[in-house]
């Protein structure tokens, strides 16, 4: 990931905060994204399949924790 992606994100926030068009990419973009990398570390570590939706109930349920 390039620094300029970061910096183009944190101005796209920025615009949104000050009554702009919103980000184009939402929160719930972002969770699925951690729960995906979040589903295939535990995937690697446990040696079996793990579903993304397994860990966005874990999020809901706030029993994610950093391994």
């Amino acid at each position: 990931v390039s620094p300029d992606g970061f910096y183009q994100q944190n101005l796209a926030f920025i615009h949104w905060l000050r009554g702009n068009d919103p980000p184009p990419v939402s929160g719930e973009d972002g969770l699925r994204a951690l729960a995906g990398a979040l589903a295939a570390r535990r995937s690697w570590k446990e040696g079996r399949p793990v579903e993304v939706l397994e860990m966005l109930d874990e999020f809901k349920q706030g029993e994610v924790h950093n391994e």
